[in-house]
C-alpha cells in the first residue's frame, strides 16, 4: 500500500512538471515557449544571458541651452549618460543609439525629469564595463532614426590578461527570428535599472507594437517595436531582450523604453528590423564588415 501511494505522488508530481496550466503536454515543437521549463536542459542557462550584457557609460564635456544654475552658466561641465548593451561578437556591442548620442542633458525637477538641448561638447567618449573591468569603446554604426548603434571594443594597448576577461567570460546569444513571436511568450530581459548592476527579470510579449501616441512624443519607429511587460526599468536602454525556444535563449530585441507612469511597461526594438538595417547599410556583401553577416 505504502509502495503505491509512492508511486501515484511521484506520478502526480512528473505530471504537474511536464504539463502547462491547461493541462496539455509542455514538448518540443520547434517554436518560442510560453514557459521556461526548458531552461537549462540545452546549456542555455540564465547565467549564459547574464554574461551576455555589459554597461554602457557615454561620458562628454558640454554647454548647455538652459537647466539649472549650476549647468547653465555658459561653462563646460561633465555630463554622463548610462545604459546597456549586449554582446554579438567578443568584440562588438548592439545598443541603442541615445545611449552613446550626447545630445541632450537629462536634470531632475520638482515635476520629473527635464531634458536640455547641448550647444557645444568636447571629449565625448563611450566606456565599457564587463564585470570588475571597464574597456574603451568606439562607435562604428549608428542610425539616430532608428535608434540602433554598434560599438567595438578598443584592444589596442589593453591589457592581454583583461582581454582574455571578455573573451573567456562573455556569452554569445543565439540571433532569433521576432517575427515568430506570439502574445505571451515568456520574455527575459537584462538591464542596469534601478540598482545601477546588472540583472535578469522575467516577463512576456504583451503587444505587437509599442503605444501609437510613442511615435510621436518619443519619435521612435512604430512598426519596428513590441511591447513587453513586468521587465522595464529605467537604465535598461540597449539591454537585450531574450525569448525561448525549446529552451534555448534567442535575442529577439533590444529594450528601447518604459512608459513613464508605469515603468514596468516598455517597448523594445525587433532583432528583424536590425538585421534589415545592417543588411541596408552594406548592400554589398563583399564589402560589408565580416560581423554584418552575424544578422
Amino acid at each position: 500500500m505504502l509502495r503505491l501511494l509512492i508511486f501515484i505522488i511521484v506520478t502526480l508530481l512528473f505530471s504537474s512538471i511536464i504539463t502547462g496550466c491547461n493541462g496539455q503536454l509542455i514538448e518540443y515543437d520547434g517554436k518560442h515557449d510560453n514557459h521556461r521549463y526548458f531552461v537549462g536542459n540545452k546549456n542555455s542557462t540564465v547565467r549564459d544571458i547574464f554574461n551576455s550584457t555589459v554597461k554602457v557609460i557615454t561620458k562628454a564635456k558640454a554647454i548647455t541651452n538652459g537647466g539649472p544654475p549650476n549647468i547653465d552658466d555658459g561653462e563646460y561641465h561633465e555630463h554622463t549618460k548610462s545604459g546597456t548593451g549586449v554582446f554579438i561578437t567578443k568584440k562588438h556591442i548592439l545598443t541603442v543609439e541615445h545611449v552613446i548620442a550626447m545630445d541632450t542633458v537629462a536634470y531632475r525637477t520638482p515635476w520629473g525629469v527635464a531634458e536640455v538641448e547641448i550647444v557645444k561638447k568636447k571629449e565625448e567618449r563611450t566606456i565599457i564595463y564587463f564585470g570588475e573591468k571597464k574597456y574603451p569603446a568606439k562607435v562604428i554604426f549608428q542610425n539616430k532614426k532608428h535608434d540602433v548603434a554598434l560599438l567595438e571594443i578598443i584592444t589596442e594597448g589593453v591589457d592581454e590578461i583583461d582581454e582574455g576577461v571578455v573573451s573567456s567570460k562573455s556569452f554569445i546569444p543565439v540571433i532569433g527570428n521576432s517575427d515568430e513571436l506570439i502574445l505571451g511568450n515568456v520574455l527575459f530581459t537584462v538591464g542596469n535599472g534601478l540598482t545601477g548592476e546588472k540583472n535578469v527579470r522575467m516577463g512576456i510579449f504583451s503587444g505587437i507594437v509599442a503605444p501609437k501616441d510613442s511615435e510621436e512624443k518619443l519619435d521612435i519607429v512604430l512598426d519596428e517595436t513590441f511591447m513587453l511587460s513586468n521587465v522595464m526599468m529605467p537604465g535598461d536602454s540597449g539591454g537585450p531582450i531574450f525569448s525561448i525556444r525549446d529552451g534555448i535563449f534567442e535575442l529577439i530585441g533590444i529594450t528601447q523604453g518604459t512608459m513613464m507612469l508605469y515603468e514596468v511597461m516598455g517597448w523594445g526594438i525587433r532583432i528583424n528590423a536590425i538585421k534589415k538595417l545592417i543588411g541596408d547599410a552594406w548592400p554589398k556583401r563583399e564589402t560589408a564588415p565580416y560581423w554584418s553577416s552575424l544578422f
